[in-house]
């Protein structure tokens, strides 16, 4: 899977839960045309897609631990969703960021038995090398284009342990996906920002490993 993402740092998140239930309670739960938040800045919206279908999808932790053999580094999150349901899944990605977003080649698969999993990777010279954990709100639209595709957008506001808070923009491409259909992504994920009102000097292009090293 290519994940496409962004995020940013939201100093007041009761911001951005506001202007989301405005959106999932308008007309066609949709971001009307042309429309942006004065916070986004001046850059005009787009007028081949229109952001549509916003609801709300509940809340999730996720209590991350990345473990690295000193060059490879992959992550194990225990996901705990509103209903206690819990899973693990295990995630590596090749990274790569473009302008303001990431574009990330990302593995992902889910174990049931955590402790074998980290007696396998401790036997194989991998080692605990630093934790997260988020509490996260999320929310999911969808951005229709004029050329009739339709792309699924995730919108999460987390507390993230301890770098306060963020919104992160994602939506998801298919392992070998065009370079046209990635650029559709990004240009999903960014009109997400402006919808939101998201302004530019909030946006961060760190990785979340990145800033914790340096806390």
């Amino acid at each position: 899977m290519i994940e496409v993402e962004l995020k940013a740092h939201a100093e007041d998140p009761a911001v951005y839960r506001d202007r989301l239930a405005q959106l999932c309670t308008g007309l066609n739960n949709a971001c009307p045309a042309g429309e942006t938040d004065s916070r986004a800045g001046e850059n005009a919206p787009r007028t081949d897609l229109q952001l549509t279908g916003f609801s709300y999808a509940g809340q999730l932790f996720k209590q991350d631990t990345y473990w690295t053999d000193g060059t490879i580094k992959f992550r194990i999150r225990e996901e705990t969703d509103g209903n206690a349901n819990t899973k693990i899944l295990v995630t590596y990605k090749q990274k790569e960021v473009r302008g303001d977003t990431e574009v990330n080649e990302e593995k992902e698969f889910s174990v049931d038995n955590r402790l074998a999993l980290e007696s396998l990777m401790s036997d194989s010279g991998f080692a605990p090398c630093m934790t997260k954990n988020k509490k996260t709100e999320v929310w999911q639209c969808r951005a229709e284009f004029d050329s009739e595709s339709t792309i699924p957008v995730t919108i999460e506001l987390s507390k993230v342990g301890p770098l306060g808070w963020f919104l992160e923009i994602e939506a998801l491409c298919a392992d070998g996906s065009a370079e046209a259909d990635i650029e559709q992504a990004r240009n999903a994920v960014k009109e997400t920002v402006r919808c939101l009102g998201i302004p530019e000097s909030a946006i961060e292009k760190r990785y979340y490993s990145e800033m914790l090293a340096e806390c």
